[in-house]
């Protein structure tokens, strides 16, 4: 680890598709973790903050749709990719429709003309995201701020009403 601010999450049950992925990536800008499975993606999730999870759809125990699902449950900004030889385009097209992939890559994938520009999209697109959350908590704050400015210059107004009252009440008594 250590490379980068990004972390990248693959998870394939095939230890040899991993090997492969570790070797081509090895000299990206980004940290990369290995899953074997679901569950040990999610707990892998649980612990890091993780942009990108490229996920095989075949699996034993909890497969890539139903960790794609959870991962769009439980981390919505995390862009969530399928690298698959299974491409049953029915069951690849509704995770597309329903969001639970951003993106379908087949195996054997293209490293340089697919792979590598997906993943390289699919991390502006995370940046995106959480560039947008930090622009409306700062407009949320902003909108905080003015409300209290409005609610003290209403009561300054109120006193000022108040004071100009007395003031001619005042001078009405001299």
């Amino acid at each position: 680890m250590g490379k980068g601010e990004l972390n990248i999450l693959f998870v394939d049950d095939e230890e040899n598709i991993l090997n492969a992925l570790r070797r081509e990536l090895f000299d990206q800008p980004y940290n990369m973790f290995f899953a074997k499975n679901g569950n040990e993606a999610l707990e892998i999730l649980k612990n890091n903050e993780i942009a990108v999870i490229i996920t095989d759809l075949n699996m034993p125990e909890l497969n890539g749709l139903e960790l794609l699902y959870s991962v769009k449950q439980n981390y919505p900004d995390t862009v969530r990719i399928i690298l698959s030889a299974f491409t049953d385009i029915n069951i690849v097209f509704e995770a597309i429709r329903t969001g639970e992939t951003h993106r379908f890559i087949s195996k054997p994938w293209d490293l340089e003309e697919e792979l590598i520009p997906t993943i390289n999209q699919s991390i502006e697109l995370y940046k995106t995201f959480k560039d947008n959350q930090k622009l409306f908590q700062q407009l949320k704050s902003r909108e905080e701020e003015l409300n209290r400015i409005k609610k003290d210059y209403q009561i300054a107004l109120r006193k000022i009403k108040e004071l100009e009252k007395e003031v001619e009440e005042l001078r009405k008594n001299s």
